[in-house]
């Protein structure tokens, strides 16, 4: 064969390649686009909602969206941090102008360099893909560089490797329902209220003493090792009070419920810059609510460490309700404007 011919040859096989990879790509952004994210997106566009819950796995899974009604929204989702909840309350103030007030999380954890390190933008590109925006909370020397990565990420998914492994497991899923009727259930659901739970209703004190303990360090080494203040974070942090105070939107802090063993692993770690944190910028809160030890007298409500079942996740939502509501009622009587900061 002549070397003319082995490169047209050669060109085309890289061009069906190149096309097949594309159009691969974009069968896996179509359905990524409906997973439980996704959903929570447009249960929120559906809705006027007066209050939005922000937060991490603590906040999406903790709150139960039906015991609360249809004047609350949560955009909660597991593993996000500042950054995306900032830009992710700037997306829904935005669309929503009903929302007057805003609840967010005073964990422990939620200032700690493993939640830092994640640089990645594709996320929220989902909320923005606005340059200004996405460099206002990911500043660094390298965010050009690292922007575009990220945009053409969004756009063609399939060129980050971890994507290969899900779009394998949504293929195959979908074959499975096509023939059974049913997909598999999923690990991580979301009601029709926009509450995410776990699919099992396994709870943590059906484990032995020893190995709530061990499981409890093991969390605590995971979201309390050193620094438990992440610079970067903390600055998203502030632009988000800043935001909210800039827009008369409310701001409640929440400390959400904790098992008995994760607050004794906790005690090993110096969290006094991150409560230093909180107390300094109290002022920016209408509330600032503790609820850390609420759930003691009924451990068999959690589902591990740090997380309820979905009938705790109910309980613990009533008496968030309670406190949220007289708020709310003051806010929705005082036509938005925000109250005096108080503390509990």
């Amino acid at each position: 064969m002549s070397l003319p011919k082995f490169a047209t040859r050669l060109a085309l096989f890289a061009m069906g390649l190149l096309v097949l990879f594309a159009a691969c790509s974009a069968h896996y952004a179509v359905l990524s686009r409906s997973d439980n994210l996704g959903r929570q997106l447009q249960l929120f566009a559906a809705g006027e909602p007066e209050v939005l819950i922000l937060g991490d796995s603590h906040a999406a899974m903790n709150v139960d969206m039906g015991t609360l009604g249809p004047r609350y929204a949560s955009l909660a989702y597991p593993g996000e941090n500042w950054r995306e909840m900032f830009l992710k309350a700037r997306y829904a103030l935005l669309a929503k102008p009903s929302v007057r007030l805003v609840v967010i999380p005073l964990d422990m954890h939620m200032f700690s360099s493993y939640r830092g390190q994640d640089l990645d933008m594709t996320h929220s590109m989902r909320f923005t893909k606005a340059y200004r925006d996405l460099e206002s909370v990911y500043e660094s020397s390298w965010f050009q560089l690292r922007y575009l990565k990220s945009l053409f990420a969004y756009y063609v998914p399939l060129c980050l490797g971890p994507n290969w492994s899900n779009y394998r497991v949504l293929v195959l899923d979908g074959i499975q329902g096509a023939i059974s009727g049913k997909g598999p259930e999923k690990r991580i659901e979301i009601d029709d209220h926009g509450s995410i739970f776990y699919s099992d209703v396994r709870s943590f004190m059906d484990l032995p003493e020893p190995s709530r303990r061990e499981a409890a360090r093991e969390r605590a080494v995971e979201q309390l090792r050193p620094p438990a203040t992440c610079e970067p974070l903390v600055h998203a942090f502030d632009e988000f009070l800043r935001y909210c105070a800039e827009h008369k939107i409310a701001v409640v802090g929440v400390r959400y419920p904790l098992t008995s063993e994760f607050r004794a692993a906790a005690t090993g770690y110096d969290l006094k810059g991150v409560e230093a944190i909180y107390q300094a910028r109290s002022s920016s809160f209408a509330a600032m609510l503790d609820y850390s030890r609420s759930m003691e007298r009924t451990p068999k409500l959690f589902r591990d460490e740090d997380h309820l079942t979905r009938d705790g996740a109910r309980t613990f939502t009533q008496v968030l309700g309670r406190d949220l509501e007289p708020i709310r009622q003051h806010l929705e009587a005082s036509a938005g404007s925000v109250p005096s900061a108080a503390g509990n």
